[in-house]
């Protein structure tokens, strides 16, 4: 049976934590596991060592030893097994270090691990380019970061992935299997499933896994290599000290599919459970059961289904959406449900049948109604919307998020497009966000933009007109947009802009637009967002200050003036202040309202990094509490929407677009 998926993201999270603390158990048992194997095979072969060494009969007089003392030979055999037990765990541990230390570069090391190419927003290709929509559409409703898209052009089977560290530095990989034999309902259930393991922070654990599991792995590629070293070089003596290493290494080459096999156990311990949650997830995005369920019949249709040609793929097995590796010999080792039962948790009235593969349809284009700058913009800039509903939408898609991602992309003009995917035009696109589309009032930062680099300033005034017209809605999408192109910019040139973004923020006289802006995009283009090492912090007492800064900032928020600008009834933020504070202290603590100066934007950067460190349920309760305090008025605006998002990304807890009601 599919599991239920109306547990909030905050539950979510708290259940990864958990999952990560198994792994790292099952971790810790795995290695007692086979040091207990390999102590009794050392013990073994210490014994047929000492037969053969003290065996009169084998040897010719002057070539015998004179038998240890028995409180001798048990030194001896504890010395033997002690060291044996360090070099295990030393081979382990340095492995197990070695490949977390080279996936700490992201998902982008695993796809290209696996033969995977990079995608450019640019690409032509009819396939490539529907791809690519349906990666943006999900990634504009569920609100994570724009991922990077991959392709894996060597592999006919069907299947994908999600992998990274955390999701600024996210990659979704898709086969060209799957690109050639999915109708785009069918694709858009592979890739929501892939957003599900993004949102539900199985990425990270996958990560972790693959890191740890290699170590268990290294036992026996390091027996190959002593075993090819031991057989190098022929003697006929049976006292050569090679043929004793090839002995030792053919040993730890043995040893090492008992690692193979306990890394098996890890890997569907931690996997099969998640793959069930993906599937339900996927089809509580997208609302059609049938897309996914089409992508995973097309898996049991034939060769070569979801099976990957590429070397490393038993590696990443645990990765996929299907079974890459051609299923295991036991259930026991298998790192995905089997594919009936999925299906049947998705149409429980299945017959049991394969369809015969037919070419999918070409893809309509959108209709031209879509494109048209105001059809997206006859929307509310308003909606009544309850606290809990705000938070309700953190971390999960709905249907109609992702309907209206796609109007949202429909609506953007090619040249803009073309802009957010080269990295200089990126830049320029960035800056006019920032400018708020002004045309006129946008002049005293095309200065600031052309005292830094004449160039980017004359592509963002070419561009100002056309973001212009684009109105409030689609600003944060085409900072998503944008990010695959940041991303490839040097660590220099990167800085140097997030420098130019400072200092035009801070001329941009307290707009909050303007500050959403720059945040997001210092978030997401930061390598470990949030900032702040530390102990996790469990309650709401030792950040209490930093709440206070946060609260304050958003309440004067809720009362700002129509251009932005710090301004309103004190009165209102008085109430709205205690409305956030009463969730999260007893009658409201001790909560006045902080000065404008107090909850400034580097104030509110401060509070929000130290804020970050904060438990899933601490993190429940303070975005509760944010809620509560924009909405305290009965009304949620675009712009408070969007300063709620900047919070909950800072955080580390995806929240969709604002996307009121017509």
């Amino acid at each position: 049976m599919m599991p239920q998926t109306t547990m909030d993201f905050f539950a979510r999270e708290e259940g990864a934590q958990r999952a990560s603390r198994r792994l790292g158990w099952l971790f810790v048992l795995a290695v007692l596991g086979t040091l207990v194997i390999i102590n009794v095979a050392t013990s073994f072969f210490f014994d047929l060592y000492r037969a053969h060494r003290y065996d009169d009969s084998r040897f010719s007089p002057g070539t015998r030893s004179q038998p240890l003392s028995p409180d001798e030979e048990r030194t001896l055999r504890l010395a033997t097994q002690l060291g044996v037990t360090l070099v295990t765990l030393a081979i382990i541990g340095l492995g197990s270090l070695w490949k977390m230390a080279e996936l700490g570069g992201g998902g982008a090391v695993v796809a290209s691990a696996l033969g995977g190419r990079a995608l450019n927003r640019t690409a032509r290709d009819a396939k490539e380019r529907m791809l690519l929509n349906v990666v943006e559409e999900m990634a504009i409703a569920s609100g994570v970061p724009l991922p990077e898209v991959f392709v894996l052009d060597q592999e006919g089977g069907i299947n994908a992935f999600a992998a990274g560290t955390h999701p600024n530095n996210a990659v979704v990989a898709v086969t060209r299997g799957a690109l050639d034999q999915l109708s785009r309902d069918e694709l858009q259930g592979v890739i929501g499933h892939e957003f599900s393991h993004i949102l539900h922070g199985d990425m990270r654990i996958n990560l972790r896994m693959m890191g740890l599991v290699h170590g268990l792995l290294v036992i026996g590629l390091t027996g190959a290599l002593l075993f090819r070293l031991g057989t190098s070089v022929r003697s006929s003596s049976s006292r050569n000290p090679l043929l004793l290493l090839a002995v030792i290494g053919g040993v730890a080459y043995i040893v090492g599919y008992i690692g193979f096999f306990f890394g098996g156990l890890i890997k569907s311990a931690i996997s099969r459970q998640r793959e069930y949650l993906a599937d339900a997830s996927s089809v509580q995005f997208t609302r059609n059961p049938a897309g996914l369920a089409g992508a995973l019949k097309r898996l049991g249709a034939g060769y070569p289904g979801a099976r990957l040609e590429h070397a490393n793929a038993h590696e990443a097995s645990h990765f996929l959406f299907g079974d890459g590796v051609g299923g295991s010999w036991m259930t026991l080792l298998a790192t995905h449900p089997p594919l009936e039962s999925r299906i049947l948790a998705i149409e429980p009235q299945w017959d049991g049948s394969y369809p015969a593969w037919i070419p999918p349809p070409p893809e309509p284009p959108p209709a031209d109604l879509l494109r048209q700058p105001g059809a997206l913009h006859q929307r509310g800039p308003t909606a009544t919307l309850a606290p809990n509903e705000l938070v309700a939408r953190i971390g999960t898609v709905s249907p109609e998020h992702v309907v209206f991602g796609a109007l949202l992309l429909a609506s953007i003009p090619e040249a803009l497009q073309q802009a957010a995917a080269e990295p200089y035009a990126a830049r320029a696109l960035c800056l006019c966000l920032l400018l708020d589309g002004e045309l006129d009032g946008g002049q005293a930062g095309l200065a600031t933009i052309s005292a830094s680099d004449a160039g980017l300033a004359s592509t963002a005034q070419r561009l100002l007109r056309e973001v212009a017209a684009r109105g409030a809605a689609a600003h944060l999408p085409l900072l998503d947009l944008c990010l695959p192109a940041l991303r490839q910019l040097s660590d220099n040139q990167r800085q140097a802009f997030l420098d130019l973004v400072a200092r035009l923020q801070s001329g941009s006289h307290g707009r909050m637009r303007a500050y959403c802006i720059a945040t997001l995009l210092r978030t997401r283009l930061s390598e470990q967002p949030g900032g702040a090492g530390g102990d996790t912090i469990m309650s709401v007492q030792p950040i209490w200050k930093p709440l206070l800064v946060l609260l304050s900032g958003l309440a004067r928020a809720g009362i700002a003036t129509g251009d932005g600008a710090p301004g309103g009834d004190e009165r209102e933020a008085v109430t709205a202040l205690r409305a956030g504070a009463a969730r999260l202290l007893p009658e409201g603590g001790s909560a006045e309202l902080l000065s404008v100066s107090a909850c400034a934007a580097s104030q509110l950067d401060a509070a929000l990094t130290a804020i970050s460190r904060a438990a899933p349920g601490v993190k429940r309760r303070i975005v509760t509490a944010c809620a509560w305090c924009i909405a305290a008025d009965g009304v949620v605006t675009v712009g408070e929407a969007e300063l709620l998002r900047v919070v909950c990304s800072c955080l580390g807890c995806p929240m969709p677009l604002f996307a009121p009601p017509a």
